[in-house]
């Protein structure tokens, strides 16, 4: 039957299905995830009369991250890595009977961190991650064996774990919130290597912890959002040590004022330090 000026009930039920649908909410997110490049070991010592001295590691490689938009995208994430140090090649054993072990090769410093994100939004909420992580250093060889001879000698561990800086902002020149992360941790010092046996007396001393700091960290909120920033650093331990090596230093750490924000609205600031610990000994010095 057909009722004239009035729609079927199937077409009205359609046009209702229509008009009650919402397109959703689109939220862009960029990431800038980086890699240093690990360093290479040395390479061992061959045997001999004397035993050949094992090669340096090599450095870990440099990272930066960087996340930066303006007005696309709503949350922003950098994370660095940088790269390990390389292990000390061993010292070559002392063949035949008599013959002196080869010293063994030092560990490479860790390779350097730097996380950046910044967020600049005019509508809606904003984020900013960033994180650093310090390459940590390489260990130090074993020194060459010797049977009535003398031993080779340990190689150091790398004298620094990788440093990092980390940096976050949000700038929301609307209403909405404004959330910030910085977080920076250093690399640890490799730790020494071990006096070549039978009875080797210079043991590898630990490398020092890297330094852990922050860059700018900062959130704002134009009219009156809810802002909060957090910042942390932590400086890498020292590297630990047998026989008569020393330990490695752990990294002092200072945080001033690092983290601000501004807002009419809710501010929430908070910032978190921690230093490096001493690497271990047997007989040898504490970092």
């Amino acid at each position: 039957m057909n009722f004239p000026g009035r729609l079927s009930p199937l077409v009205a039920g359609i046009l209702l299905a229509t008009s009650a649908s919402v397109s959703p909410i689109q939220v862009f997110a960029a990431t800038d995830t980086q890699n240093g490049t690990a360093g290479t070991a040395g390479t061992h010592g061959t045997a001999g009369n004397p035993g050949t001295a094992g090669a340096d590691g090599t450095a870990g490689g440099a990272a930066t991250a960087t996340a930066t938009t303006t007005n696309t995208d709503a949350s922003n994430t950098a994370t660095a890595y940088g790269g390990a140090g390389g292990y000390g090649g061993n010292g070559g054993q002392g063949s035949p009977a008599g013959a002196d072990g080869g010293d063994a090769g030092n560990g490479a410093d860790g390779g350097t961190a730097d996380a950046t994100a910044d967020t600049e939004v005019a509508s809606g909420n904003g984020t900013s991650s960033a994180i650093a992580y310090g390459g940590n250093a390489g260990y130090g060889g074993t020194g060459g064996y010797s049977n009535g001879g003398t031993p080779g000698d340990a190689g150091d561990g790398g004298s620094n774990g990788g440093n990092s800086t980390a940096s976050a902002i949000v700038t929301n020149t609307g209403s909405g919130s404004a959330t910030v992360s910085a977080r920076s941790y250093a690399g640890n010092g490799g730790n020494g290597g071990v006096a070549g046996s039978i009875g080797g007396t210079v043991s590898g001393n630990g490398g020092d912890g890297g330094t852990a700091t922050l860059g700018t960290v900062s959130g704002s909120s134009a009219s009156g959002g809810t802002v909060n920033v957090t910042g942390l650093a932590e400086g890498g331990n020292g590297g630990s040590a047998t026989g008569t090596g020393n330990a490695g230093d752990g990294a002092s750490t200072s945080l001033i004022d690092a983290v601000t924000g501004s807002t009419s609205g809710n501010l929430t600031l908070n910032q978190t330090v921690t230093g490096g610990n001493s690497g271990n000994v047997e007989s040898g010095a504490n970092g």
